[in-house]
């Protein structure tokens, strides 16, 4: 009993100390100037993308060929990361003998595997 009430007064002045740190006016301010930002960014790259005189200048076809490729290489990108990540997990938990370490080691290394062998078929998907 006695340990619960030496942890609770600490809970406490960090829970004030973490709103206190959330409802300053300046962090509101910045974080409204942010979504003000990216919210005109967004408008204004819909507005040159979606009007009449754009959309008649561009070749849909040679626009959806260059996103597929852009997801595609970054996709594969990303699997590759994942694979390499779930390789230093196994490692790891092979060195230490954590047999919960290298589970999820192997399992990362296989859903990475997945996502790469789906980024391969990116043709498929996208008809290119």
């Amino acid at each position: 009993m006695k340990l619960e009430k030496d942890v609770r007064p600490r809970d406490r002045d960090r829970r004030r100390r973490v709103d206190k740190f959330l409802r300053r006016r300046e962090h509101r301010r910045r974080f409204r100037s942010v979504g003000t930002v990216l919210m005109l960014a967004l408008f204004v790259v819909s507005a040159l993308l979606w009007s009449p005189e754009v959309a008649a200048a561009v070749d849909t076809e040679a626009l959806w060929g260059t996103i597929a490729e852009i997801i595609g290489t970054w996709v594969t990108r990303a699997a590759g990361v994942g694979f390499f990540v779930g390789g230093v997990m196994f490692g790891w938990g092979w060195k230490n003998e954590d047999g919960d370490r290298r589970g999820q080691g192997i399992n990362t290394m296989i859903a990475a595997a997945i996502v790469g062998a789906l980024a391969g078929m990116i043709g498929i998907f996208f008809g290119t």
